[in-house]
C-alpha cells in the first residue's frame, strides 16, 4: 500500500524521496488513527 502510494506520488509530480515517504507514511497513520476512532465510537 505505502509502495503503490508512493509510486503514484513520484509519477504525478516531481517530489524528493524522503518527502513522498514521509507523505506516504503520515497518510497511512491519519487512515489508521480515523479507523480507530470510528471503531471505538461504534463499539
Amino acid at each position: 500500500l505505502l509502495l503503490a502510494v508512493g509510486a503514484v506520488t513520484a509519477q504525478t509530480r516531481p517530489l524528493p524521496q524522503w518527502l513522498t515517504g514521509i507523505i506516504a507514511i503520515s497518510g497511512f497513520l491519519f487512515l489508521a488513527f480515523v479507523a480507530i476512532l470510528v471503531k471505538k465510537a461504534w463499539c
